[in-house]
């Protein structure tokens, strides 16, 4: 076999530092991606190409043993393995041949053996950052599950790579308004908002032709606007959430989109107070109604009931309606109660025969309750 210069491939020195190897890595592996490169056999191979070199000189370990007995040197932490990439003497195919498993392909990457691929995710994440849409580094060839411990989650391409899942985009909140009674009755809105989406002239990628996508200006995403019914059920408090799913943020790697949550808030009502699941009202009384007893009509969630005060009633006095106030979440528990707080009414401008007959009370009144507080 021919030697292979991995420092002249990446296009380094040999003294090159890891960060200088890294970067060099970076620019070839976008430079000369499949997905990039569609259809041309030789972008894949130097793709391959460019991969295997960095499995060796970004590692430390590696890179020493490389520079010291070339591309034949022999893979670390194989014991018992039959060779690799035509090492002399090793393999049943006389060094031809590789003739590893998922355990070898992970401690490339810092996996530790078999049932370790977890460093080729850390290593993957640092090098692209999400940027090549989980197309993984290979696209031809035959695929086996992993050992790893979601066996979903990464594939191995004997064609030159890993597949790992675009990831779900994150989740947005937005704030919605509601007066007590929709939230009690349940209300429909139309949001319309503007979210991004990925590119459809580069798929997401950010580069089309070689070249950075001037739809999106590289970054894979496109904002596009976005309107939506939503049914916000009866019951929801101050804080309740609504879930639309899929409706969230997306990203540029083709994965599901994340969900949006409607954070309910309340505005405040003129005449009720919401406690838990309870509604609390001041109702006026007059005077008369105050001093004799009285029928009223109280105003609920529901439309008016009929309340009784006795006689005698004062200001800040609570009655309670039971099950007259806020509903449960989708009327599946009943309702809290209405209490009734009632506020006697002093009239501003009374007529003159108002005034005789307060007079006329006055000299029937008794003893001035405040006479029990002089000392």
């Amino acid at each position: 076999m021919d030697y292979k210069d991995y420092y002249k491939i990446l296009g380094v020195e040999k003294g090159a530092n890891e960060k200088e190897i890294k970067k060099a890595y970076r620019r070839l592996a976008r430079q000369y991606h499949p997905d990039v490169n569609p259809g041309n056999p030789e972008s894949e191979a130097k793709f391959k190409e460019i991969n295997e070199a960095y499995e060796v000189l970004g590692d430390k370990e590696k890179r020493e043993k490389y520079d010291q007995f070339g591309q034949y040197f022999e893979q670390a932490g194989s014991a018992g393995s039959s060779g690799f990439k035509g090492w002399p003497g090793g393999g049943q195919g006389g060094g031809q041949t590789y003739n590893f498993d998922f355990g070898d392909i992970s401690s490339m990457f810092g996996g530790g053996g078999k049932g370790g691929a977890g460093g080729f995710s850390d290593f993957f994440n640092s090098m692209f950052s999400g940027q090549m849409g989980g197309a993984g580094f290979g696209s031809s060839g035959r695929k086996r599950r992993s050992a790893h411990s979601d066996p979903g989650n990464y594939t191995y391409d004997f064609g030159g790579g890993f597949n790992e899942p675009p990831a779900k985009g994150s989740d947005i909140e937005h704030p919605v308004e509601l007066t007590i009674n929709e939230a009690a009755a349940g209300v429909k809105r139309i949001l319309e908002f503007t979210r991004e989406v990925p590119c459809n002239a580069c798929g997401g990628r950010g580069v089309y032709g070689g070249a950075m996508c001037q739809m999106c200006g590289g970054k894979g995403l496109v904002a596009k606007p976005r309107r939506i019914e939503v049914d916000i059920p009866p019951g929801v408090k101050d804080g309740f959430k609504v879930r639309m799913k899929g409706e969230g943020a997306v990203n540029s790697a083709g994965g599901p989109a994340g969900d949006l949550y409607l954070v309910v808030k309340l505005k405040s009502h003129p005449y009720y107070e919401l406690k838990d699941g309870d509604l609390y009202c001041d109702v006026p009384v007059t005077v008369t109604e105050a001093v004799l007893g009285a029928e009223i009509d109280v105003p609920t969630l529901r439309g008016k009931v009929s309340m009784k005060i006795p006689p005698g009633t004062q200001t800040g006095k609570v009655f309670r309606l039971r099950e007259q106030g806020f509903p449960s979440l989708n009327n599946k528990s009943g309702n809290g109660d209405f209490y009734v707080k009632t506020r006697v009414m002093i009239p501003d401008n009374i007529s003159e025969d108002e005034k005789r007959i307060f007079e006329q009370l006055q000299k029937f009144s008794h003893e001035n309750p405040r006479n029990k507080m002089l000392i």
